[in-house]
C-alpha cells in the first residue's frame, strides 16, 4: 500500500475465495487437506481447526482486507462471495481448478475494468 502511494500507482486488492463457507457440502469438505496440511482428510489430529474456525479465519482476513483497502483509498474487488465452495471451482479447500481459475480471472477482469 505504501509503495503504491509512493509510486503513485493504483492498487487493487482482491478478497480470497475459499471452500470455507457455510454452504459447503459434506462431500466437498471431505476433500479438504489444509486442516492439517497433508493429512488428506484425516481431521482427527489434535491440532486441526474446526470448519467453523476456518470460516471465521477466512472471513476475518477478507473483511480486514476490504476495510484496509477502503481506509487506504485503494480499490477492492470482493470476489470471495462470487465463487461457490464446490468442486466446480476448487479441487480442495483453497486451490482453484481450471474452471475456478477461469471464473476468478473473469471476475477480476470485470472488477478492474470498473476502475479504469
Amino acid at each position: 500500500s505504501k509503495l503504491c502511494d509512493i509510486m503513485n500507482v493504483k492498487c487493487v486488492f482482491a478478497t480470497q475465495p475459499t471452500g470455507y463457507q457455510i454452504s459447503a457440502t459434506s462431500s466437498f469438505k471431505d476433500g479438504f487437506w489444509m486442516t492439517p496440511p497433508n493429512d488428506y482428510g484425516k481431521r482427527d489430529a489434535n491440532y486441526t481447526l474446526t470448519f467453523e474456525s476456518m470460516i471465521h479465519i477466512a472471513d476475518l482476513y477478507n473483511n480486514y482486507l476490504i476495510s484496509f483497502a477502503k481506509k487506504s483509498n485503494h480499490q477492492i474487488c470482493d470476489v470471495s462471495s462470487e465463487i461457490s465452495p464446490t468442486y466446480d471451482y476448487f479441487y480442495d479447500d483453497c486451490h482453484f481448478n481450471k474452471n475456478g481459475a477461469k471464473i476468478m480471472s473473469e471476475l477480476l477482469s470485470s472488477c478492474i475494468a470498473n476502475f479504469l
